[in-house]
Parts: C-alpha cells; structure tokens; sequence
C-alpha cells in the first residue's frame, strides 16, 4: 500500500506538501511508516469506514504523534493540524455555501443529508436518531462516532474538535440554512445534536 499517495489524498495534504512540514523530509517519512502501522492495527475492511481511517483519522493521528516526537508544541501541532483540515474541506464548505444560497436550497439540502448518514456516517461508525425532519427543521443526534472512538484507542481525543470544527466551517456559512449544533462527542458532550433550520 502507498502510503505516501494516501497521504497526499488525505486531509493532511497541506500541512505535509505544502504548509509548515513541507520541508521536514524526515518527518514526512516518518509519518508515512507510522501511517502504515496504524493502517495495519485499525479493521479496514467496511469500505465505508475505510474512507474516513484514510482521508482524516489516521492521517491526522499519524502526523499529531510525529510532530510531538519532532518536539512541536501540542497547541501549535493541533493548530496546524486544524489548519490543514479546513483547508481539504474548502470545496465542501463552498458547495453548502451555494447549495444555502439556493432559494430551495433547505429542500435540497433534506434530502441530501439521509443519503450522506445512510452512505457514509452509518453504522458501525456511528449510531445515528433522526429527531425529526420537516420542511422547517431537520435534527438528527449521533449517539457515538468513529473519530471519538479510533482518538480515543490511540489516546488522541484532543485531536477530536478538530472535526468538530471542521463541521461548523462546513455548514456555518448556508444563507438560507441555520446550523445550530450546541453538543458534540468531541467536547465531551453525550451526544452530537445536529440542527438545521430554515430561515424564514
């Protein structure tokens, strides 16, 4: 497996090629052994988990441990990190932003939104309650979730708002669609209450 081309498909892409790491080519190498290590320890055999082991999780994972061994500052590390994943998410967050400025845009976006969970955030990553979805309000709680869960056996849950984060960059910015979530795993919180309402 080439881990380096997982790498560089990967949500890490800007901090590792071209931010702040770019030029540490022992760090790189290093972040592309241990890659390959926790790509060897984690079940990556659902097809639809492996997409967020090896677009987000362990790449993240992987370059958090080897900044640390390198001696970077853990907030500064983390920093980055985030940095480099709101970066990989920038055609998402412009693709809401358009889909939000859509005079029915909330329609569009209710539909689309059972597909993704049914698709991607399912089981056994993550356990999913729809609340309700009408043509004004749309809740859906996550009752847990594989980026807590793969942090957490590798003692990284500090590295979890990061996605959480990543999640207020991609829907923060919907003219039409308010995004309101007050509650994440990745806080600490029992649940993640995702909410998007249309404005009126």
């Amino acid at each position: 497996m080439n881990h380096n081309k997982i790498l560089k498909k990967s949500s890490m892409n800007y901090i590792l090629y071209q931010g702040q790491l770019c030029g540490n080519k022992e760090l790189i190498r290093k972040t592309e052994r241990r890659l390959g290590e926790l790509i060897e320890k984690h079940d990556l055999s659902n097809k639809k988990m492996a997409v967020h082991m090896k677009k987000a999780i362990l790449p993240s994972i992987a370059v958090y441990k080897e900044m640390l061994e390198f001696g970077y500052p853990r907030e500064k590390s983390i920093e980055a990190i985030k940095e480099s994943a709101i970066i990989a998410n920038k055609g998402m967050a412009s693709f809401f932003g358009f889909i939000g400025k859509m005079p029915f845009g909330y329609a569009i976006f209710r539909k689309m939104c059972p597909m993704a969970i049914k698709n991607s955030f399912c089981e056994p990553g993550w356990n999913m309650k729809w609340i309700s979805n009408n043509s004004k309000t749309m809740e859906f709680h996550a009752k847990s979730c594989l980026y807590v869960d793969i942090m957490k056996q590798e003692n990284c849950l500090e590295l979890v708002p990061i996605f959480c984060q990543v999640d207020d960059y991609m829907y923060g910015n919907m003219k039409n669609i308010i995004w309101d979530r007050k509650k994440t795993l990745g806080y600490g919180d029992k649940v993640c209450d995702f909410r998007f309402f249309k404005r009126s």
